[in-house]
């Protein structure tokens, strides 16, 4: 019986504890949500404010003018990281600081969304939208021009090691060809040594004769051969 409402005891304290947390994660969840109401609400808040088009007077040609700069410019962003992150998805393994890449595409990428921004602000007046996204931007930019400089001594460290490996591969390749010219040199003398000592060994009256080191004849000349009878191919 004890035991029975001790654990009884420690269901309540469990159940109690569950509750607790359950609580202030749901306040907490809907505090945040409740801000990003707010927010968002911010965001799109048009009231007192007018679209730009109206500075432009709604002229058509001007009006032009920019949607189709601004519209020209985001795109070429956009393709311009797309092309970026493709680079590092296809050569991440081999490719040095990859990571700077990936910051250059989202920084391009946010220009190009505010852009996009300019042409929907013609129209529409929800230009804290458009500021945070510029403020994004901005974050962006900061970070990749924070992190850029420090770069410059690796890079300059690669590129010098990749100069100094390039002119030892150009000094391999010279000192092999040097070493194939002076093997031929040195075939070619030895085929000429052997070409004179054969020659000698025929002219002199005696008999010469060479061998291999487990005796089988490799030469005789040709008073040997005469004298025994033997011929060697």
């Amino acid at each position: 019986m004890k035991h029975s409402g001790l654990d009884k005891h420690n269901n309540v304290n469990r159940l109690v504890d569950i509750l607790l947390v359950g609580s202030v994660t749901l306040a907490i969840g809907l505090s945040l949500y409740y801000v990003w109401l707010k927010w968002l609400h911010l965001l799109l808040n048009t009231d007192g404010l007018a679209p730009h088009g109206y500075c432009f007077l709604w002229n058509p040609a001007l009006v032009t003018l920019h949607v189709s700069s601004d519209m020209i410019i985001g795109l070429a962003y956009i393709a311009i990281s797309a092309t970026l992150l493709y680079f590092v998805m296809k050569a991440r393994h081999n490719l040095p600081f990859h990571w700077i890449f990936v910051a250059f595409g989202t920084f391009i990428i946010a220009c190009g969304i505010t852009h996009f921004m300019e042409v929907w602000t013609l129209w529409n007046a929800t230009y804290w939208l458009s500021g945070s996204i510029k403020s994004v931007t901005a974050i962006a930019s900061v970070a990749t021009a924070t992190v850029l400089p420090t770069l410059v001594p690796k890079a300059m460290k690669l590129i010098e090691d990749a100069k100094v490996s390039e002119e030892r591969k150009h000094q391999l390749e010279q000192a092999n060809q040097e070493l194939k010219g002076l093997y031929a040199q040195v075939a070619e003398a030895l085929q000429q040594s052997e070409q004179r000592y054969g020659q000698l060994a025929e002219a002199l009256p005696l008999l010469v004769w060479t061998a291999q080191p487990d005796g089988t004849l490799s030469y005789l000349n040709r008073q040997w051969s005469d004298y025994k009878g033997i011929y060697t191919t």
